[in-house]
């Protein structure tokens, strides 16, 4: 049996644990990104809604460039989601919010997203808010708590566009049963879908000012270019976010033949929206992180069976062991030792602090041989011009270089570089200086860019370390050259 003072303490241990990781470990790439999008506030961008921006620039405002200003508001969205998460659960059977706490701090979704911020954080939040006032307003007839799960809806869908999944899931819910189809004939329903479009209008007229752009990125784009079965990694993302024992209890879910109403609220806003990522996965590529909110309605289900002593012995030693491989996991992340562990799992984590200082060097003597400040050219999407726009900043604030270089987006030549594209207000580059900077040395080589520059060096290498800077990981090529 579970006991409140296991639950206090594993809640306390694990949230001390993310704590020293967002405290200790450089920016992620997408985190950098996503600074990058608080430095350029606007009403939307290509691949999210503005939320994450917000909730960024309104933390750095106070706390300054730094990885901690990135990530504490990641902590308080889950904080937020637990919190409504535990009260969800409580309305379902009395006692069990403790043991949801439990499950939102030690289940390996809710544990390891919530240490690094991303547009899944708000999402999160305002997901599990949503969940909780549909509750009250169509289970326990509270029809104006219904005006509140709107209001959560609307935020939600300034955080992640996926969200919008619970739309279907709350139609069909308020169709299945005949006392809830009352809600097609009240003006709740319609009150709160105007509710929701005019917190979700910033973003329509954004895309609206760039042709639709991001909502054909989330669409029609991404269903045409990734064309791969992925239905087998539906079924690994859910078995590793809720374990053996999540997926014992949604089957047990699933198979309930008269379920009560708070079994239906809980099917209902589980499975569908993961029948609609399954779909998905039969032509397309499924991300790591799409599944996770998914089962926000479920952890009330799994705290029942926890508390009702229905929850196989085993899965729950199984839940308690996470506890020791998160330790070992990020003791190794946080130390970059043993090297051999550290190179096999986290070997993308090297420092790139000490590399923006390196890029930062060699923008320098280009500056100085020219007399023209050269811009830093990333041959992928995002990944290094984040990284490096965001640790040349924070180099800048530690006065460890004098100043930052701009960075520029390879859609200079007709590759796709996200949002770096519509931050570049230049007409033309003629005649600018570049950095051009790849993991692979073909890509510094390739024939289609004579078309674009006059290469000025050949190619080198930056090395990269570990964040402790104790051994070498792996090499960053680079070449100097001038736009055309």
């Amino acid at each position: 049996m579970i006991t409140h003072k296991k639950i206090y303490s594993a809640v306390f241990f694990l949230v001390l644990l993310k704590i020293i990781v967002m405290l200790s470990q450089q920016t992620l790439v997408e985190e950098a990104y996503y600074w990058n999008y608080a430095r350029n506030l606007d009403y939307g961008y290509l691949d999210h809604p503005p939320m994450v921006a917000i909730l960024i620039a309104m933390s750095k405002f106070f706390f300054g460039d730094n990885e901690l200003a990135i990530r504490l508001p990641a902590l308080i969205c889950w904080v937020v989601a637990t919190v409504y998460t535990c009260k969800l659960s409580e309305l379902i059977r009395v006692g069990t919010g403790k043991i949801a706490m439990f499950l939102m701090a030690i289940l390996p979704f809710f544990f390891l997203q919530s240490m690094f911020m991303t547009p899944d954080l708000p999402q999160m939040m305002f997901w599990s808010a949503t969940l909780y006032y549909c509750y009250r307003a169509i289970i326990m007839d509270e029809k104006n708590c219904f005006y509140s799960a709107s209001i959560a809806l609307g935020l939600g869908l300034l955080s992640k566009y996926t969200i919008v999944l619970l739309v279907p899931a709350t139609l069909v819910l308020i169709s299945i049963a005949p006392e809830y189809r009352k809600w097609w004939r009240g003006k709740e329903l319609y009150l709160g879908a105007i509710i929701v479009l005019l917190l979700f209008s910033p973003v329509i007229y954004w895309n609206y000012k760039h042709n639709w752009i991001s909502f054909a990125f989330q669409t029609t784009v991404r269903i045409q270019d990734t064309h791969r079965f992925s239905t087998h990694l539906v079924l690994l993302y859910t078995v590793f976010f809720i374990m053996p024992g999540g997926l014992w209890g949604l089957k047990k879910l699933v198979t309930i033949k008269q379920a009560n109403n708070d079994q239906n609220f809980i099917k209902v806003y589980t499975i569908l929206p993961l029948l609609v990522f399954t779909l998905f996965s039969f032509h397309n590529q499924i991300k790591f992180n799409w599944l996770g909110p998914v089962f926000l309605a479920l952890v009330p289900w799994i705290a029942y069976l926890l508390q009702t002593s229905q929850y196989p012995r085993h899965c729950y030693r199984m839940l308690m062991g996470l506890i020791p491989a998160y330790m070992v996991a990020l003791l190794i992340m946080v130390s970059s030792e043993p090297a051999i562990l550290y190179k096999l799992f986290f070997n993308k984590f090297f420092s790139w602090y000490n590399l923006s200082i390196d890029v930062n060097k060699i923008a320098q003597d280009v500056e100085k041989k020219s007399n023209k400040a050269p811009f830093l050219l990333a041959m992928d999407k995002y990944n290094i011009n984040s990284e490096i726009s965001f640790y040349q900043q924070k180099a800048v604030h530690n006065k460890t270089i004098i100043k930052s270089y701009p960075v520029l987006g390879q859609h200079v030549f007709n590759n796709p570089s996200l949002m770096f594209k519509l931050w570049d207000k230049a007409t033309n580059h003629h005649g600018d200086g570049l950095i051009i900077m790849s993991w692979n040395k073909s890509d510094l080589r390739a024939d289609y860019l004579t078309a674009f520059v006059k290469f000025t060096s050949d190619i080198q290498a930056f090395l990269t370390y570990s964040p402790r800077g104790h051994y070498h990981l792996s090499r960053l090529y680079f070449r100097t050259a001038e736009m055309l």
